[in-house]
């Protein structure tokens, strides 16, 4: 409340910043896994951008924009917020959302009167990942859609209803609208290119393309516009493209998939240009993502949250900061390894990591330093730090070790495979400490296993045949040989044995050995969900029902979101396990089935596959004519469908 009221209080003050009484609009767009290498200007031509190119020429490209975590929700989170995700506490897409205690460029605006509309293209910002308050229209995919595209909506969808929503706002007297492009994003699918092969880079060139061509048609509409506009363009993160052995992204941050594109201009009856505010800037300047939420608030004339991380680069007496924080946690918590996290300066990238086994991971990094605490410190810088190596130690430390509490679970995620998304196995509550992270294998020295694994876990879960099952399994096997502490890989080996005895008729004894290797998995990480929910299915499947609900609750008493209500009303609606050794379920329950799935439901009801589900346990138990029947479709009719 006391920033929306200094907020207030300063658009009094400063009114509108060309003095007039017209508040100028915003348009930001960002766009997914975009490298800063593939903008026409950027990459010799070898990229056909026209539109962002001519945008570029006339407003301002920044040369050395910087995210800071490889991923879609924490870095959107950081660009809306002008907080690190250490403050944020959200560094991952799969089981965080975003705070409720922390403003967003959209709250802030909402306050000041602007209309606020968001169109997204990526399932990572599906309504729910907490990024929709203060956005009156935040129209996305729905959490439900097929984990290989993400429920992508491509860039011409997007645009066909971000001109919708122009045309609904052009009587408002200031807009901030929003609009998300998904398609850089893997797998790689240009219109009118086919399906294979998907991870072709000529094929990412061809969507970000695409995107320029949409995103065209969306600056010719706002030139038309009667407003005044602040454009900004930019991108989440990049892509990997085989750089530092990455395919995708999420596992390494290098300037492959931290360098990005941002381009910022403005416009009215005079056409485009660079905001005025902004020239004091050097074309090297190091801007970062932590600074857009401040910067466009000063550019709108507004004042900045006093306590942000980022600072107002409209402000020429503010000091560029030389330093920007950088984070890459996802195989840490997938896989068992080490964090990486880190500083980008003015003369090079400084990487704190865990153990180095191969001296091949140096290149072409090289070890800069180590301590007492046995840590590894890798530089990309030809000499020395221009600053000491303790200064930039304490740098690190003041960006990172201020988290303390975890964030917030996220209610109604999907397991995500095979692209670089994986449900982290250790969610922890704060990150390790440095004597801990030490003694962690480096990801950075097992960038070229990242690969393989993601492979192997993507062909067992295409897996149908037995034949494929089976070589999945051998595949996965010969990963956990050389990676034993790696949960992700044991939990996917349990999900290869489930889908082999599947294929080969049921055995209640063959589930118990799946369901204690589930407890293997726990035991190497306890907060490894997935692993919880399978090792329940398979005491289900093997008749042990009591076990497996008690299992479920006890779930759902510390980590209460839609998946664990999902699964015990699946298990309260199962009516028992079928092939030689039938076993009935002695806790068959349709109507506790139907309260769960209602409670899930009500969490999340973004996901339409919970809603059919309970549609067709309601038809059961019609047929049945059971009592519950009728009040459930009531309260069912009760919970608005999403858009």
């Amino acid at each position: 409340m006391r920033r929306v009221l200094l907020l207030l209080l300063s658009s009094l003050l400063l009114g509108c910043s060309d003095g007039g009484t017209t508040k100028r609009s915003l348009l930001l767009v960002t766009v997914d896994t975009w490298r800063f290498d593939h903008l026409g200007s950027t990459s010799s031509g070898r990229v056909a951008t026209e539109a962002l190119d001519r945008l570029a020429r006339k407003g301002r490209l920044f040369d050395h924009a910087r995210a800071h975590v490889p991923l879609t929700l924490p870095e959107h989170a950081v660009l809306m917020t002008g907080l690190l995700p250490p403050r944020l506490k959200l560094h991952d897409n799969t089981v965080q959302t975003l705070r409720t205690d922390v403003d967003t460029l959209a709250t802030l605006l909402s306050a000041q009167g602007y209309a606020t509309a968001a169109v997204i293209g990526g399932q990572p910002l599906a309504r729910g990942c907490g990024l929709e308050r203060g956005f009156t229209t935040y129209s996305s995919p729905s959490r439900s859609g097929k984990a290989a595209t993400f429920g992508e909506r491509n860039a011409r969808t997007v645009v066909d209803e971000a001109l919708e929503l122009l045309e609904q706002s052009s009587g408002e007297p200031a807009t901030f609208l929003w609009v998300h492009c998904f398609d850089p994003h893997f797998p790689y699918q240009p219109p009118g290119e086919g399906d294979d092969p998907p991870d072709d880079p000529e094929r990412y060139r061809g969507e970000v393309e695409f995107v320029d061509q949409q995103i065209g048609r969306l600056l010719d509409r706002i030139a038309t516009d009667r407003r005044r506009w602040l454009v900004a363009i930019t991108a989440d993160h990049g892509e990997g493209l085989g750089d530092y052995a990455e395919r995708t992204h999420g596992y390494q941050p290098f300037d492959s998939t931290l360098r990005v594109p941002l381009i910022v201009a403005e416009r009215d009856e005079g056409g485009w240009r660079a905001p005025a505010s902004l020239q004091h800037l050097e074309k090297d300047a190091r801007v970062r993502h932590v600074d857009f939420m401040p910067t466009v608030l000063g550019l709108l004339g507004l004042m900045r949250p006093a306590d942000s991380d980022g600072v107002d680069l409209s402000d020429p007496r503010v000091k560029v900061p030389d330093t920007a924080y950088l984070e890459s946690l996802a195989a840490s918590w997938q896989f068992g390894w080490s964090e990486t996290t880190g500083l980008r300066t003015m003369d090079g990238l400084y990487l704190w990591t865990g153990a180095i086994d191969s001296s091949d991971a140096l290149k072409p990094l090289r070890l800069l330093q180590g301590d007492e605490l046995g840590e590894v410190y890798l530089t990309d810088a030809e000499g020395d730090p221009e600053v000491s190596f303790a200064e930039l130690r304490a740098e690190l430390r003041r960006c990172r070790d201020e988290e303390s509490e975890p964030g917030p679970a996220s209610n109604a995620e999907r397991l995500l495979t095979g692209i670089g998304y994986l449900e982290p196995g250790m969610v922890r509550e704060q990150l390790l400490s440095r004597e801990s992270n030490a003694q962690l294998p480096s990801t950075i020295d097992r960038a070229s296993r990242i690969e393989s694994i993601l492979q192997a876990i993507a062909n067992v879960e295409e897996a149908d045949e037995q034949a494929e099952i089976l070589e999945a399994g051998r595949a996965i096997q010969s990963l956990i040989d050389s990676d034993p502490g790696n949960p992700s890989l044991r939990f996917f080996a349990a999900r290869c044995q489930m889908k082999l005895l599947a294929t080969e008729g049921h055995d209640p004894e063959g589930y118990l050995v799946i369901a204690g290797r589930l407890l293997e998995v726990i035991e190497i990480a306890p907060r490894y969900l997935p692993a919880h929910l399978l090792r329940c299915k398979a005491l289900a499947l093997a008749g042990q029902f009591e076990l497996a609900i008690d299992e479920a609750l006890r779930q759902l008493s510390s980590n209460r979101n839609a998946r664990v209500l999902e699964l015990i009303a699946s298990l309260y609606a199962e009516p028992g396990t079928q092939g030689r050794d039938r076993v009935l379920n002695p806790l068959l329950d349709r109507r506790k089935a139907s309260d769960r799935f209602l409670e899930a439901i009500e969490l999340s009801p973004e996901d339409r596959s919970l809603r059919g589900r309970l549609v067709r346990l309601i038809e059961i138990g019609t047929q049945c004519g059971e009592s519950w029947v009728e009040d459930s479709k009531r309260r069912l009719a009760a919970i608005p469908e999403p858009d």
